[in-house]
């Protein structure tokens, strides 16, 4: 049943005020209407689906009007959505030194430093698209690898980036990647997807008190954005292909290096040279070695297995330049990359983030800029949640309960409306206008 605009969530519209200087005064209703709609629509996200969703969200081309041209512009909404969660975390971060100061050990000597890290994640989603029936070709259309689909997929490249600190997750600028036919048929400057990383890590802002670290998958892992990283004081840890090559001390030549390839490096490793380590709730076979990969400098390479006697062929390798990390924070580091990947995947289960039509490469940008702001809300209330008691809510119970909160306002509100005489015919007429 569709929720009154006027009967949205304290919470929601406090955090929609937070964005009220982003937009006209009619922009600011659709942008409600927006957030309402990607938490309450049942199935498919489209605009007229967000529509059906919220009483009083104007009309349907007004609605589409704002995600494709109206006056106001995506980098002012990230700005402000990462402003906000900025000030949200900032006493958060002294608290946590503090209470890593009062937990370590008292010996003698100086004290190990304290230390707050806040990961910046980056990767690029598939997202399927089909042309039959279209009046317009969508901007931006190529052909896409996509892993969930095992093949070649047509549709668009979403490149994303996520900021996690201390539990809580603030989405980055998404940002459309198109490929290099495909950017000169549409006659735009082609940025390949490291361009856009490296971009991506030259424009991020650190939080103070804390240390930003990159993490990124084998396909980002190359030497200019290493010393993008480097180049700004970031940590950064990335996957490695089995090709890469590694400089290691020669033993029949003391004091000489020898090359080898990682895959190589690999297959000599028994199950003694492995530990166990902590990998996103279970435990896996770590082996760390501090090294020299070439192309990126000096490195500790991670690789990890499922047990210690695994075959080599199932190992997976990282390289990471936090040189005085042991083997089980490295780990942390990598096994941390997967939080992208939940991300992009609730982005698109719970808030239809491909469930876009728009045509136009910038409508199809705002769209997915809007449901980012509505994710970094409801992270808030997953937040909420966690300090409430609840034992580890995900962003599904977050969108679950401002759904229950939605329904109770809706109830509260159709009681106030016969309490005050309205009939039957009335509350349906205001509820389907």
């Amino acid at each position: 049943m569709p929720i009154p605009i006027v009967e949205a969530s304290d919470a929601l519209r406090q955090f929609a005020a937070s964005f009220a200087a982003c937009f006209t005064a009619a922009g600011y209703l659709h942008f409600v209407t927006v957030l309402l709609g990607l938490i309450q629509a049942p199935e498919r996200r489209t605009l007229s689906g967000l529509r059906r969703c919220v009483v009083g969200a104007g009309s349907l081309s007004a609605l589409s009007r704002f995600c494709t041209s109206s006056a106001w512009t995506a980098a002012l909404l990230a700005e402000t959505w990462q402003a906000r969660f900025h000030q949200q975390l900032a006493p958060w971060i002294p608290a946590e030194h503090a209470r890593q100061r009062a937990a370590r050990p008292r010996r003698r000597g100086r004290p190990t430093p304290t230390r707050v890290t806040a990961y910046a994640i980056f990767d690029d989603s598939p997202i399927a698209k089909h042309a039959q029936g279209r009046k317009a070709p969508m901007a931006g259309v190529g052909r896409h690898y996509s892993t969930s689909a095992g093949g070649v997929v047509t549709g668009h490249s979403l490149f994303a980036g996520l900021l996690v600190l201390l539990g809580r997750r603030c989405p980055l600028p998404p940002r459309l990647y198109r490929q290099r036919a495909v950017a000169e048929r549409e006659g735009v400057p082609f940025r390949s997807k490291v361009d856009l990383a490296v971009e991506a890590v030259e424009q991020l802002r650190p939080l103070p008190g804390t240390e930003t670290h990159v993490l990124v998958d084998a396909w980002y892992t190359c030497r200019r954005l290493w010393r993008a990283a480097l180049g700004r004081g970031f940590r950064i840890t990335g996957g490695l292909r089995a090709n890469r090559r590694l400089r290691l001390p020669d033993p029949e030549r003391p004091g000489q290096a020898r090359q080898v390839r990682l895959s190589a490096y690999v297959a000599g490793l028994g199950p003694g040279d492995f530990v166990l380590v902590p990998w996103r709730g279970r435990l896996v076979a770590a082996h760390l070695v501090r090294t020299f990969v070439y192309k990126l400098g000096a490195c500790q390479v991670l690789v990890v297995k499922e047990a210690p006697d695994a075959p080599p062929g199932t190992a997976r390798c990282w390289a990471s330049s936090d040189l005085e990390a042991d083997v089980a924070t490295v780990a942390r580091h990598a096994a941390t990359r997967w939080e992208v990947e939940t991300f992009l995947q609730e982005q698109k289960e719970l808030l239809g983030l491909d469930h876009y039509q728009m045509t136009s490469a910038e409508g199809i940008e705002r769209f997915w800029y809007l449901v980012a702001c509505c994710y970094l809300y409801l992270d808030e209330v997953r937040a909420g949640l966690a300090a409430g008691g609840q034992t580890n809510p995900t962003l599904g119970d977050a969108q679950r309960h401002e759904q229950a909160v939605h329904q109770h306002r809706l109830l509260t509100w159709l009681r106030g409306q016969f309490l005050h005489g309205a009939t039957v015919d009335y509350v349906q007429q205001r509820l389907t206008a």
